[in-house]
């Protein structure tokens, strides 16, 4: 299951050398990271929306960026690459409109409808992905995923109907807005996919810091313009576990794309989406267990339709296997964790 010696030399987290470990022990240590980081990220976002008055998805979204950054500069300098750059800066300019876009989109969506629906409205980036893919990128795609994306589409319809009958929390600008965030995180997979990984060989280190950094600049001139900077700093002074809250999941969030990132390097493409499948289904589990929301039988239908997406996508990948693996990329088809990770409510004029 485990790579090569030359390959496995170089499995560094913030420096230290996981080789160290053996097969066993390190395949755990990886895979705990991975789920337990994501669940971590997504219990302690949610937890903010339980703050009193928090509305301000375009502040929470300029400190996610910001400790991105701070995550990806650390790394590259305890790797001896922070002065090394592969990509150019026009595309990084590019780049940092489009996941910029994105995460603020789901943000603001976040003001119309639950975190569940978040969740799988974000997995449905595979639609857009598929078709862009193809158009693009002249990816050809299976009957399999196909039937997955069927499968997804319809959970996400009977969770709709569910939370548009029942939920307290449901607006259909909600899913126009998310749909909007979930086009542009497309853009961005085959974006970086082109630009990045396939045509530079970059790492996920510098792409990160790039689109992140560039990114906050252009969040930053928005938040400042709507005026929603100075209202959020002082929602924060009277609330500073916003803060920490959110330097705490977006720290999380970093890490579950190293860890998913070292299990393609150290182990295979399947034993990832195996961990990611785990991580979207308890990450929904989670959210109506600790988080009290109204559930019906078309919230269980869905559930169980958005369980069978998630089980036929793993299978596809482990039918995939003899594949040889790829490098520690951010590739689209497999690493989705980035741009599917959830982020804080936002407030907008609508």
């Amino acid at each position: 299951m485990a790579r090569g010696t030359d390959e496995r030399a170089s499995a560094l987290l913030f420096g230290y050398d996981l080789n160290a470990l053996a097969d066993t022990p390190r395949l755990a240590v990886v895979s705990a990271g991975a789920l337990v980081s994501a669940i971590l990220f997504a219990w302690l976002q949610e937890m903010v929306f339980q703050i009193p008055g928090f509305k301000f998805g375009g502040f929470m979204t300029l400190l996610t960026s910001l400790t991105f950054m701070g995550c990806a500069t650390l790394e590259l300098y305890t790797k001896g690459k922070l002065s090394e750059r592969k990509g150019e800066m026009k595309d990084y300019l590019v780049l940092s409109l489009c996941t910029a876009g994105g995460i603020y989109f789901t943000n603001w969506s976040l003001t119309y409808i639950n975190y569940p629906m978040r969740v799988m409205f974000k997995s449905s980036k595979l639609l857009p992905v598929m078709v862009m893919g193809l158009v693009i990128a002249k990816r050809k795609h299976t009957k399999g995923e196909y039937m997955c994306a069927g499968l997804l589409v319809a959970g996400i319809i009977a969770f709709a109907m569910a939370d548009a009958r029942g939920s307290p929390k449901f607006d259909m600008r909600g899913i126009l807005i998310i749909s909007v965030g979930v086009m542009l995180d497309a853009v961005t997979s085959n974006f970086e996919e082109q630009k990045f990984f396939r045509n530079k060989d970059c790492s996920h280190e510098e792409v990160i810091l790039y689109s992140y950094a560039i990114g906050s600049v252009w969040t930053l001139i928005t938040i400042t313009s709507t005026g929603e900077l100075g209202t959020a700093l002082t929602h924060s002074s009277a609330h500073p576990e916003v803060y920490w809250m959110t330097l705490m999941f977006s720290a999380m969030g970093y890490l579950s794309i190293v860890f998913v990132l070292l299990l393609i390097k150290l182990f295979n493409a399947s034993v990832a989406e195996a961990v990611k499948s785990v991580r979207k289904i308890t990450t929904i589990v989670i959210s109506f267990l600790f988080f009290s929301k109204p559930i019906s039988g078309l919230h269980v239908v869905g559930f169980v339709l958005f369980v069978g997406s998630v089980g036929l996508g793993m299978q596809q990948k482990l039918s995939a296997n003899n594949h040889p693996a790829k490098e520690d990329k951010l590739d689209p088809a497999e690493v989705d964790v980035l741009l599917e990770l959830p982020a804080p409510g936002a407030s907008q004029p609508v």
